[in-house]
């Protein structure tokens, strides 16, 4: 980003908001009820709303200098999201959906199709971090390196730790994957490992670039 206003209340609204995301998840499975794989035969509202939470969190703590230039990083942002959410409704699909029903619809599936939702879930998303992050380059936004590596190393620790939270603390269903993100645990750790990076990879003279000139983010705390 072009420079964050307040570098603490940035990473504290980011902590709100990613126990937040949680939480909102978290209320819509329960209200739908627990049992089974109730939990996947529903559109999750939790996931736009977290997403959208996400971009105004961006909008109110970092400064983009221009007009032009929010709109430019917001449109970017939608985009992403947009993406985010089709990749991780497929990756659901495809991992987590079980059953005679599952066999029969993947059995029944184009082989293309069948394909495209294993590449999706099981390349495409483990790999979001660095995708989404990297690309920013398009729009003249220069991440140092190892901010986009501890974001996607975080990403994909997502749900290890999960399921060991789901182990030390006690809790329905089995310490697992599919729990992990049933539960909602996973969710923190997935929008933080986003949003941190954006915080501490920002210009340390806070210099605004105008839209036509690169921002190029320095390296250094």
């Amino acid at each position: 980003m072009p420079y964050v206003k307040n570098k603490t209340a940035a990473f504290s609204f980011l902590l709100l908001f990613s126990f937040l995301s949680f939480l909102t998840w978290r209320v819509e499975v329960e209200s739908h009820g627990w049992s089974g794989l109730t939990w996947l035969s529903y559109f999750h509202w939790a996931i736009p709303i977290c997403l959208l939470s996400f971009i105004a969190w961006v909008n109110i703590f970092f400064n983009f200098g221009t007009i032009q230039k929010r709109a430019v990083v917001n449109s970017f942002l939608v985009f992403w999201v947009m993406v985010g959410f089709f990749v991780f409704a497929l990756s659901l699909q495809s991992i987590f959906i079980a059953g005679p029903s599952a066999f029969v619809h993947h059995f029944m599936m184009p082989k293309w199709q069948l394909y495209l939702i294993r590449f999706v879930a099981f390349v495409v998303f483990p790999l979001f971090p660095l995708i989404a992050l990297s690309s920013l380059r398009i729009i003249r936004i220069k991440i140092p390196p190892k901010y986009i590596f501890f974001s996607q190393v975080m990403f994909l620790l997502a749900f290890p730790l999960s399921v060991l939270l789901l182990t030390v603390i006690p809790h329905r269903g089995s310490p697992d994957i599919i729990h992990a993100v049933k539960s909602g645990f996973v969710f923190p750790f997935l929008f933080f490992s986003l949003g941190f990076p954006l915080i501490y990879g920002h210009p340390r003279n806070k210099r605004v670039s105008h839209l036509d000139e690169p921002i190029i983010l320095d390296d250094s705390m």
